[in-house]
């Protein structure tokens, strides 16, 4: 397989389109009751790296029940690719990260990380503790 699909492919273990569209929606709102464009980019950065590592967590963990559900997706199709899509879920994670503690203003960057071990963890969540998850 070449690099180039490869990356393709764990790219799209994030939901580019997906998880861009949640970012704006979440950062519009924002924008059209505040006006403060600094406060709405911000927020959309951060939007839209937890959508990308949320999805991208999902797919490394439920590679095997996608196999049935989804049986197309990148990594069932290209299970050798877990290695690789896994650094990227960790980029995806340091970015968040790295917005949340020198772009996000200091009082947001606990709720900006919270949201990041919330978010990333209902994979978790829902394969070990099933009656949690809708609470969760």
């Amino acid at each position: 397989m070449a690099a180039r699909s490869i990356i393709w492919g764990v790219l799209s273990t994030s939901r580019p389109a997906t998880s861009l569209l949640h970012a704006l929606l979440g950062s519009l709102f924002l924008f059209l009751n505040c006006a403060d464009p600094r406060a709405a980019f911000t927020l959309f950065l951060i939007l839209l790296l937890l959508c990308m590592a949320t999805f991208s967590i999902n797919d490394l963990l439920d590679a095997e029940q996608d196999r049935v559900n989804h049986p197309k997706r990148f990594l069932v199709t290209n299970p050798s690719a877990k290695r690789v899509s896994t650094a990227y879920y960790l980029l995806l994670v340091l970015a968040i990260c790295f917005v949340s503690a020198d772009i996000a203003p200091v009082a947001h960057s606990w709720i900006y990380i919270s949201a990041l071990v919330i978010f990333t963890n209902y994979s978790i969540i829902k394969s070990n503790i099933p009656l949690f998850k809708n609470v969760y």
